[in-house]
């Protein structure tokens, strides 16, 4: 009966083990600070540029206007999804097997 106890003490102790990792995989992400978020949607927003300008030549669009509000929205848009997903949002834009911005 000694035998069973040391076995469940040391079973006790790899199942702690465990636990611990398993804790650290699902706590949430820590809360990103001002300048890392300054700088995600700068970035995005660089993306959003690119993009935006891409997307009026390719339209062709006669209005000014039209073209500033793609712009504008394509800056808004990137910059937040950049923001919000963070490097998720990049691997979605350049890995992963996707080559959707290979089209312009």
């Amino acid at each position: 009966m000694h035998n069973c106890c040391c076995v469940c003490d040391t079973i006790a102790t790899i199942r702690g083990t465990f636990d611990h990792y398993i804790d650290m995989t699902i706590q949430e992400d820590p809360e990103i600070s001002e300048t890392e978020k300054v700088t995600r949607f700068g970035c995005g927003a660089l993306l959003g540029v690119v993009v935006g300008i891409s997307l009026a030549v390719k339209l062709a669009l006669d209005s000014f206007g039209w073209s500033v509000a793609i712009v504008v929205g394509a800056v808004l848009v990137c910059g937040f999804l950049a923001l919000k997903h963070g490097d998720e949002f990049w691997y979605a834009v350049f890995g992963g097997g996707s080559h959707w911005w290979r089209w312009w």
